[in-house]
């Protein structure tokens, strides 16, 4: 089955694209984890597009995630640090 992907996300690719920037995806079913690790590496994800922000690197992120269940938390936590670092 072919799913496109919802015309939002789409616009944000088209302008990173006329950017010239590299587009870097990930994707969930869930954000689990596994003795207080993410098993999905958001938080890792999130960290690293800041490395490469801060070092001049033109990128965009997209992380996709099936399910909030027993994960908003951590998808909020990940949403401040996005904001938190302008990304």
């Amino acid at each position: 089955m072919n799913i496109d992907l919802p015309n939002n996300i789409n616009e944000e690719i088209k302008k990173a694209r006329q950017q010239n920037k590299i587009i870097i995806c990930a994707n969930a079913s869930r954000l689990d984890t596994h003795n207080n690790q993410d098993l999905y590496g958001l938080d890792i994800c999130v960290e690293t597009i800041r490395r490469l922000v801060n070092n001049s690197l033109p990128v965009y992120f997209i992380f996709t995630v099936s399910s909030l269940a027993k994960g908003e938390n951590r998808f909020n936590e990940a949403l401040s640090l996005i904001k938190k670092y302008k990304l």
